[in-house]
C-alpha cells in the first residue's frame, strides 16, 4: 500500500505546487528564504497531508477517487483560499464585497469552476467556451493602472459607490475579454482601489523548474502536535455543529465553501456518513434532493448517513435546491445560515 500511496502522491505533486504558486505567487523553491514563500511550503505540507489522509482511507474502504488530479487541484485551491483569508484581512474584505457586487449586479456574474475556483465575468461567457488570454490578465496584474482612466476611481473602497465599481470591473472584463479568476479581479482591483496587503510578484517563478521528491521536504512538514492539534479543534467545530438547530445545522452544512466540512473526514473527526447522519434526513428529502440535482440514485440505496454519500460530490448546494428540499424560501435557508454561524462564533469562541 505505501508504494501505491506514495506513487499517487508523486503523480500528482507537480499539480498541487502549480496551483499553489498561482494562487500565493510564490516560487516553492527551498532556496527562496523570503517570508512569503516560507508560508507557502507550508501551506504545500497541509494539502499533502490532506491527500494523505484521504487516500490512506480510500485504500481502506476500496473506493478510489476517480480522478486524483482533478481532486488535488481542487484540495490545494481551497487550502490557498483558506490560508489567504486567515492571512490577509484586507484581501478577505475585498473579496467579500466582490463577491456581494457580482452576485447582485445583473450585468455580471459569478461561479465555481470545475475544480472549486471561483470564476467571474459577463452572464454570457458562464455557458460557453470563452478563452480568457492568460497575457492580458498578467498585464493588469502587474499594471492595473493600464484601465482607461475614466474607470480608475477617484477614492478608496470605503468610499466608492455601486456604479464607480460596476464601472472598475466592467472595465477589467472588457481589457481581458473574458472569465477571470476571482483572484485575478482581486489582485487587479487591490491597489486601484487601496485594499492591498497581499505580495503580488513571485521573483521569477519558473514552472520548469524540477521540484522536490516528497521524501526531501521534510524540514516543512506539520509537526505531529500540529497535526493533533488541528485535530482537537476539528473536534470541538464538529460538536458545536451537533448543537445547532437541526434546519440551521442543514442550511450550514449543505453549503460550506471554505474546506472545513470536507476536514473533518481528513482529520478523522466525522465520516461523512456522520456527517449525513447529522441532517437528519428522511426518504422524502433525499428525493427531493435528488429530482432537484437531476440526479439517479443508485438502486437499493441506504438510509440516512450511507444515503448521504452519493449525494457529497454535489456539494455545496446553491440556497434555492436547500429551500426546496426542507420546503421553505431561500431567504429563510440564508437566514438559518447566518444564524447557524453567529451561533458557532460564540460557542467557538468560548471553546478555542
Amino acid at each position: 500500500m505505501q508504494r501505491t500511496l506514495e506513487h499517487s502522491l508523486k503523480e500528482v505533486d507537480s499539480t498541487i505546487q502549480s496551483a499553489v504558486r498561482h494562487k500565493l505567487r510564490v516560487t516553492l523553491r527551498a532556496s527562496d528564504f523570503r517570508e512569503q514563500n516560507q508560508k507557502g511550503l507550508d501551506v504545500l505540507q497541509e494539502i499533502r497531508l490532506k491527500l494523505v489522509r484521504r487516500l490512506s482511507e480510500d485504500d481502506a474502504n476500496g473506493s478510489p477517487i476517480q480522478d486524483l488530479n482533478n481532486y488535488a487541484r481542487t484540495v490545494a485551491y481551497r487550502e490557498c483560499a483558506n490560508f489567504l483569508r486567515a492571512e490577509y484581512p484586507l484581501r478577505t474584505s475585498l473579496k467579500n464585497s466582490l463577491q456581494r457586487i457580482l452576485e447582485n449586479c445583473d450585468e455580471f456574474s459569478c461561479w465555481e469552476g470545475p475544480f472549486g475556483e471561483l470564476t467571474c465575468g459577463y452572464p454570457g461567457w458562464r455557458n460557453q467556451s470563452y478563452a480568457t488570454d492568460a497575457r492580458r490578465v498578467a498585464e493588469l496584474r502587474t499594471e492595473p493602472y493600464s484601465l482607461p482612466a475614466e474607470a480608475i476611481p477617484a477614492r478608496s473602497a470605503e468610499s466608492m459607490r455601486m456604479p464607480e465599481w460596476r464601472t472598475l470591473i466592467g472595465a477589467v472584463f472588457q481589457y481581458v475579454d473574458g472569465p477571470v479568476a476571482l483572484d485575478d479581479l482581486i489582485a487587479i482591483v487591490a491597489p486601484v482601489v487601496g485594499m492591498e496587503d497581499v505580495p503580488n510578484a513571485d521573483d521569477g517563478r519558473d514552472d520548469d523548474e524540477e521540484t522536490p521528491e516528497l521524501e526531501n521536504v521534510h524540514s516543512t512538514a506539520p509537526s505531529p502536535y500540529s497535526t493533533w492539534l488541528t485535530t482537537e479543534r476539528l473536534k470541538i467545530y464538529w460538536s458545536a455543529i451537533l448543537k445547532l438547530l437541526t434546519w440551521h445545522r442543514v442550511a450550514y452544512l449543505l453549503n460550506v465553501r471554505d474546506g472545513d466540512l470536507e476536514a473533518l473526514p481528513l482529520y478523522g473527526v466525522a465520516t461523512l456518513e456522520q456527517i449525513g447522519d447529522a441532517l437528519e434526513f428522511g426518504a422524502q428529502h433525499f428525493m427531493s434532493l435528488a429530482r432537484e440535482l437531476s440526479v439517479q440514485e443508485p438502486r437499493g440505496q441506504a438510509k440516512g448517513g450511507r444515503r448521504f454519500l452519493f449525494f457529497w460530490k454535489h456539494l455545496p448546494l446553491e440556497d434555492n435546491i436547500i429551500a426546496v428540499v426542507l420546503e421553505v424560501t431561500r431567504a429563510q435557508v440564508i437566514s438559518f445560515r447566518n444564524k447557524a454561524r453567529e451561533r458557532l462564533k460564540r460557542m467557538l469562541k468560548d471553546a478555542l
